[in-house]
């Protein structure tokens, strides 16, 4: 890593370091003067968080997250379709990102809903806008399993994640409107699934999209969609939800609780 950092001929740096590592690696890249794109979770805390993006914009250099799904085709049809109001008044959503349990664990330094709620909740707030309110919640003690109910403005949305999964991996955000329900599997390879249509499948992997957008954002000097900035209130959230849960003594939440974001 120092290496890399101390080289001057090297203008910018992917990180995809144990999620505990980041704020420091970030940092120290930052200062450096390397434009950076950061794997998920971007940190995590908000405090670090808002820090980098305030040291990155003072240092004009580029701070991107990898929300991944962001750039994956289908996901900015389905995100487009829900926006525009193609299937209706949204009534309702799920988000399960549900992994079978992996040993030895490939990621020790975040738990479930850092590590694999994280993805869900970027898509959803890409979709409905940063979270307003958690009307419930519960976590398993070993916190590699979480469902939350959530307010998306008046939208609610389940949200399920787990990496202790019996069987298959499930992968889907569903959207139910008063015309037709939408469904996106990000599973391999994604899949988007309307209801009385055909379904259509991608097997391009976002990562060569989202490479592009890092370098034309470097080139061009705007942020990018994932930008550090845009990923700052998915940080808070999880951060406050875990405290929430961390503070209740039970890990659940029964009663509604705002956001204060």
């Amino acid at each position: 890593t120092r290496f890399v950092l101390d080289d001057p001929n090297i203008q910018a740096v992917v990180i995809a370091s144990p999620a505990g590592d980041h704020y420091e690696i970030v940092k120290e890249a930052l200062k450096k003067g390397k434009h950076v794109f950061v794997e998920k979770p971007f940190v995590l805390h908000a405090d670090q968080a808002r820090e980098l993006v305030a040291f990155a914009k003072k240092q004009n250099l580029i701070l991107m997250v990898g929300h991944q799904f962001l750039y994956a085709p289908l996901f900015r049809e389905f995100s487009s379709k829900v926006k525009s109001g193609q299937f209706g008044k949204i009534q309702s959503a799920e988000a399960f990102f549900l992994n079978p349990l992996r040993d030895p664990p490939i990621e020790l330094s975040s738990d479930a809903f850092e590590d694999l709620g994280y993805h869900d909740l970027y898509m959803l707030i890409d979709m409905f806008g940063i979270p307003t309110e958690i009307l419930e919640a519960k976590r398993s003690e070993n916190r590699e399993s979480i469902e939350l109910k959530v307010l998306f403005g008046n939208t609610p949305v389940t949200m399920k994640v787990s990496r202790e999964q019996p069987g298959k991996a499930l992968r889907m955000l569903t959207v139910q409107g008063n015309k037709s329900v939408v469904a996106y599997d990000h599973s391999d390879p994604h899949k988007l699934l309307i209801s009385h249509g055909i379904p259509k499948t991608v097997e391009t992997r976002p990562l060569g999209p989202e490479m592009r957008a890092f370098f034309d954002a470097i080139n061009s000097r705007r942020a990018p969609p994932s930008s550090g900035e845009s990923a700052v209130p998915v940080v808070a959230f999880i951060e406050w939800a875990n405290n929430l849960l961390n503070d209740s003594g039970s890990n659940s939440i029964s009663a509604p609780r705002v956001f204060p974001y």
